[in-house]
């Protein structure tokens, strides 16, 4: 799994919002990228031109990010564990979207079951004219017993394929 760091950043900012209704500031920012490329404190700093001190870095910032992102990812966090504490971060919200996908394809399933248990079940032993089984399937499907459909096939089942493609897209937003 290759994620890059704005990625990563975003995860993080938006586990410290939720948790704490703060947004990460730019020198935590800036030491998650170090700790990201393995860079020391001292690396660090001279990275920004010394505008953060290597002391500020470790000794002030870097504690409370940490301690912010171990509250924010429910683990210990540090910066020697902080990219495997993502990794596993990034697997929990993988799984966590694949199973509330597989939730509302079930859902999704269900309805169309559900519709198709209700919907056209027809016997052959009197099958209507077509033109007589659009007519009736466009009612259903619209609910209007007095619907005044096109007199021509073609329009019909344009029509029915139309409130088929409503139906189905009814469904799936549900």
């Amino acid at each position: 799994m290759t994620i890059s760091f704005e990625e990563v950043f975003q995860i993080l900012d938006t586990d410290v919002f939720t948790k704490n209704q703060r947004r990460l500031k730019d020198v935590e920012k800036f030491i998650l990228w170090g700790a990201w490329k393995d860079q020391t404190y001292d690396e660090m700093a001279k990275a920004s031109n010394y505008r953060y001190t290597p002391s500020y870095l470790k000794q002030d910032v870097g504690p409370k990010l940490w301690k912010l992102l171990s509250q924010a990812l429910g683990e210990e966090v540090s910066k020697i564990n902080f990219r495997s504490a993502l990794e596993r971060r990034v697997r929990l919200q993988a799984s966590l979207n694949s199973q509330k996908q597989l939730k509302n394809l079930e859902i999704v399933e269900n309805n169309v079951i559900q519709r198709q248990n209700s919907k056209v079940w027809r016997s052959f032993l009197h099958t209507p004219l077509v033109e007589e089984l659009l007519i009736e399937l466009l009612q259903y499907l619209t609910n209007e017993q007095k619907a005044e459909p096109s007199k021509d096939i073609e329009t019909r089942v344009s029509q029915l394929i139309e409130r088929l493609r409503v139906v189905l897209l009814q469904t799936i937003q549900e």
